[in-house]
């Protein structure tokens, strides 16, 4: 099946049954789940995806910036310091060090959202240069 643009006016958007376009339902206004916007959002930015794509990488927006931190960290280490990197809402986990996670989110937006600095920053700290060997030491 072909899917083809039918020109610059954005055409309804309709509720597509179990994801499939032959299965079209009906129509449905565009939204945000509540659960991202937590009040924040304009109606501006439900009007586009461009304007959503706006909203949710914005400075004042911290969601975005929070998540990405995260993943960066995850992939150094092996695991989040929230957990469940794919679920930041209310069922997911909270941050192990949430002062961490918001100084590297904040890094993230003054570096203008460059990951080469945040990578450089995780690789030259003192944390990710500690040893993983077992020491008999500290072992209990």
């Amino acid at each position: 099946m072909v899917l083809t643009d039918r020109g610059n006016q954005p055409q309804p958007t309709r509720l597509l049954w179990r994801g499939n376009v032959r299965t079209v339902g009906p129509i449905v206004q565009p939204a945000i789940p509540a659960v991202l916007t937590a009040g924040s959002c304009s109606e501006e930015a439900l009007s586009s995806r461009r304007h959503l794509a706006a909203w949710m990488t914005d400075e004042d927006n911290p969601l975005t910036w929070r998540v990405m931190a995260n993943r960066l960290w995850h992939y150094h280490f092996g695991a989040g310091l929230v957990g469940t990197p794919n679920d930041f809402g209310f069922s997911g986990g909270r941050p192990t060090h949430p002062e961490l996670l918001d100084w590297l989110a904040a890094e993230l937006v003054v570096s203008g959202w460059s990951m080469k600095h945040i990578h450089r920053l995780i690789v030259s700290s003192s944390t990710y240069r500690q040893s993983s060997r077992d020491r008999p030491e500290c072992s209990r």
